[in-house]
């Protein structure tokens, strides 16, 4: 009997920790998350911006942005430190109460901002390039559709999901390189030094609201989810760095082709970049290759923001109900497009970029002030990561 019942109780340990090791998100896939995150934004805004102020010396403003968004980024590797077991909303809400609503509800404004952003130019993208034909509510909702599957199925399945898709990503991103080496001009580099060290700045610090501050979407996923805590950072700084390449090289092969004053014309370089392709004499028509790098990085970003906005939601509302929860998340994925077409439609591409990095600094400014309470309470020993 005594032996009948170990045995019993073996076997549904056994079944809870496979459970618990099935659901535990690789650092492969969350290092592909956040090339995602960090990516989605440059096709639709961050490379004509950069081009477009910083001309020749684009470059050199990504790897100074890149480096001045450290900081941020840095912020958020410590604030990790005290999402173990609970998301920042939790913690967030736990710990300042009050005051932690208010970080919490400025985090919810700037992540469905920048989420109206994405959609937006996702939609007009696909409707100026592909389906000119087709009503911008039409694309928006069934673009969202397929997302808020994956936001309801949870962290793992936007995870795996964007895993599959981001090593799709990376292989085009190869292609790219090998076919349009040959069609660079240097001249295209020069010159230089006439370009006032005001705009290298000032483009500079454009980089990271593009970049990093997307990324506090991250901060929804708890360490206890990652199969191993110790490379969570890693995973994140790693996806980091690969992100800053893959856009260096791009603005390298956009500026190389076209020159600055060419590309700083075009809504979505990277696409027209494509256009130059010609491989084996038959193929052509490969710039369509970047439509799906465009979509690539709009699930995974598109994906990890609504899931926040979802959490929010949920929080706000204290919705416990599964089924509730998922109606929620499915008006959420329907409104975010419907509205980013009526906000941003009678606007031009540049007048939504002048004013982007304005609102999306309530993201940075809630950002800093989580920052500076947890660093308190932790000195005052109110909480231990």
């Amino acid at each position: 009997m005594f032996t009948y019942i170990s045995m019993e109780i073996y076997i549904k340990v056994s079944q809870e920790e496979a459970m618990n090791n099935k659901e535990k998100i690789g650092t492969t896939e969350l290092t592909f998350l956040v090339m995602s995150i960090c990516l989605a934004l440059f096709p639709a805004f961050g490379t004509a911006t950069v081009i477009n102020y910083g001309k020749n010396t684009a470059i050199i403003s990504v790897i100074i942005g890149s480096i001045i968004g450290l900081i941020p980024l840095f912020m958020i590797l410590y604030i990790t430190k005290f999402t173990t077991d609970k998301n920042i909303l939790e913690v967030n809400d736990e710990k300042f109460k009050m005051f932690g609503k208010f970080i919490n509800i400025l985090y919810f404004i700037g992540i469905v901002f920048i989420g109206f952003c994405i959609s937006w130019q996702v939609i007009n993208f696909t409707i100026s390039h592909l389906l000119t034909r087709t009503s911008y509510y039409v694309v928006g909702i069934i673009l969202f559709s397929v997302m808020s599957y994956a936001i309801v199925k949870g962290n793992e399945v936007i995870l795996r999901s964007n895993l599959i898709l981001t090593m799709l990503g990376s292989v085009l991103f190869i292609f790219i390189v090998i076919f349009l080496i040959p069609k660079i001009k240097i001249d295209n580099f020069l010159p230089i030094i006439n370009v006032k060290k005001a705009s290298v700045i000032s483009t500079s610090l454009i980089v990271p609201t593009f970049m990093v501050y997307p990324l506090i979407s991250i901060l929804c996923i708890k360490k206890d989810e990652v199969n191993d805590k110790s490379k969570y950072n890693k995973s994140i700084i790693k996806g980091y760095t690969l992100t800053v390449i893959i856009i260096i090289t791009f603005i390298i092969f956009i500026i190389g082709i076209y020159g600055s004053n060419m590309a700083s014309l075009f809504t979505f370089p990277e696409y027209y970049i494509f256009k130059k392709i010609r491989a084996f004499e038959f193929i052509s028509r490969i710039e369509n290759i970047a439509a799906a790098l465009i979509y690539i990085s709009f699930f995974g970003n598109m994906a990890s923001l609504m899931n926040f906005a979802k959490t929010c939601v949920k929080k706000a509302l204290n919705l416990k109900n599964v089924r509730v929860i998922n109606l929620a998340t499915y008006i959420l994925s329907i409104l975010v497009p419907i509205l980013s077409i009526i906000f941003f439609k009678k606007y031009q591409h540049l007048q939504i970029l002048k004013y982007y990095p304005i609102i999306s600094s309530i993201l940075l400014i809630a950002l800093i002030i989580n920052f500076i309470l947890l660093f308190i309470a932790k000195k005052k020993n109110n909480l231990y990561p």
